[in-house]
């Protein structure tokens, strides 16, 4: 258990960060961090098992890599049921409003790509969509994010 323990302490930035880039509030993002640690105890025991059977056919790091998996897809699927919930009550100050002025997918592959440098095909697995329509979000998001940050982008996308 003290592996499990250690994982989700040292993560717990990554969960935080993931979870207020979707939500932009400090509550609501850690809310959504311990219902996805909740729901990972509940759903994936046999995670939980492998990390301390010896036998098991797979390392730790395997292991420990598909709970992250997990834990940031149940975080991206609680945070779109709580952000209908929010619409009206994210409130980012400026410096952000760029940012949050994308919809939440947007927002999602933005973050996991270049903040926490998640490989493009558990991006892909975390939002449910295949690679080439991942390829197209993050293309629009760029596109966006530039735009609301009152960049022209006749001359980058054409």
């Amino acid at each position: 258990m003290k592996i499990l323990e250690s994982f989700l302490l040292d993560n717990n930035k990554i969960f935080f960060g993931f979870a207020y880039s979707l939500l932009s509030d400090d509550l609501q993002a850690q809310q959504v961090v311990i219902d996805a640690i909740y729901v990972f105890t509940l759903k994936r025991q046999d995670l939980i098992d492998q990390l301390h059977d010896d036998k098991s056919s797979l390392k730790q790091v395997d292991v420990l890599a598909q709970i992250n998996k997990f834990i940031l897809t149940q975080i991206f699927s609680i945070g779109q049921k709580r952000i209908i919930h929010l619409k009206n009550a994210i409130d980012s100050d400026g410096s952000f409003l760029a940012f949050y002025e994308m919809n939440m997918v947007k927002r999602a592959v933005i973050y996991l790509k270049y903040k926490t440098q998640t490989a493009f095909s558990e991006i892909a697995e975390i939002i449910d969509v295949n690679e080439f329509e991942l390829m197209g979000i993050l293309s629009s998001a760029q596109k966006n994010l530039i735009e609301n940050l009152g960049y022209d982008t006749k001359h980058l996308f054409v």
